[in-house]
């Protein structure tokens, strides 16, 4: 079954890769997992938990939401989408049991269960390999996420009941070829969207890595864990803290959660999201600091003289000072 985006991203400016584009494929990606939601009173719940309004979930479309905790910040992200069975959330794969476990607590007497079944999740690179996908989805018993391109790549997350050989011997009958992970893990740090794993839990609130831009807060839809503090960082005062790509040449990915520094002080001012090394074998990072230190310059302490080359936004991040309080 195939899922695309139900929120369409403002775009950033138009970039295309300059050197030889990934080669269609698809590799699996041991990262991400699944959370699954079923019962009659599954979208309420979740309405009441997740930050997106999932009342709005449209068939064959996913969108982006976030889980808070009381204080507004992040315990989890991820892509959200509903096949008529259940509700599914994909989200980092070393948060997955414990989201399912704390989600379980605020269930009480509603009809829900949360689970965390077993899938495969794999990332699928180029047009031609989504189209083989598509072929087999329903055959195969794979949901098909179709994601934004980035510089020109087309991608998708398949979710496959089980181990996914059913579909790796369909694509592999197809001519698809398997591509190493690393080339996936590149494409996600670029396209701009950083999931909340183990490391970063509690960190930020989703404004801080853009969650509004792309479309995964709705201010309107009433209470969720967390949302005042959401709100008030929305309407009272301007955003200081943004999460924006990196660039860095030589340097081997820092971990999620890791610390960056400013360049002018030395003093720890930021927080990796994500990094990835890219095909030419430099590094690509997601990097939440505040918007003045990126003015000045960030560093990572392994490097504290190189300055990280700020790149283009995938996307339009939103001054929230344009912003117009809604009428609930």
């Amino acid at each position: 079954m195939l899922f695309t985006p139900s929120f369409a991203l403002p775009e950033g400016p138009a970039e295309t890769l300059q050197e030889a584009a990934p080669k269609p494929g698809f590799c699996l990606v041991p990262s991400r997992a699944v959370l699954e939601f079923t019962g009659a009173d599954a979208p309420a719940f979740l309405q009441a938990q997740l930050t997106a309004d999932i009342a709005k979930l449209d068939a064959r479309a996913w969108r982006i939401a976030g889980y808070c905790s009381a204080k507004g910040r992040l315990l989890g992200s991820g892509m959200v989408w509903s096949t008529g069975q259940g509700i599914f959330w994909l989200v980092a794969s070393d948060i997955s049991a414990a989201l399912a476990k704390r989600l379980r607590m605020y269930v009480l007497r509603a009809k829900v269960v949360v689970s965390t079944p077993d899938v495969a999740i794999f990332g699928v690179i180029g047009e031609a390999a989504i189209a083989a996908v598509a072929g087999v989805a329903e055959a195969a018993d794979v949901d098909l996420l179709r994601l934004s391109a980035v510089l020109g790549i087309e991608r998708a997350f398949a979710v496959c009941r089980g181990d996914g050989a059913a579909l790796k011997a369909r694509l592999a009958e197809s001519g698809v070829e398997a591509r190493p992970s690393e080339v996936w893990d590149w494409l996600e740090v670029r396209s701009g969207v950083g999931f909340i794993e183990a490391k970063t839990q509690e960190r930020f609130v989703p404004q801080m890595i853009n969650l509004e831009a792309l479309g995964g807060i709705d201010f309107k839809k009433g209470c969720f864990p967390g949302q005042e503090v959401v709100a008030r960082s929305q309407y009272l005062g301007k955003l200081k803290r943004r999460t924006l790509l990196a660039h860095l040449e030589g340097a081997n990915p820092p971990l999620p959660g890791s610390e960056v520094l400013s360049l002018l002080t030395q003093d720890a001012v930021g927080t990796v999201v994500s990094a990835a090394k890219a095909p030419d074998g430099s590094l690509d990072c997601l990097i939440e600091a505040p918007l003045s230190a990126w003015a000045e310059g960030l560093v990572l302490p392994e490097h504290p003289q190189v300055a990280l080359e700020q790149l283009v936004p995938p996307y339009e991040i939103p001054d929230n000072e344009i912003f117009v309080r809604p009428r609930l």
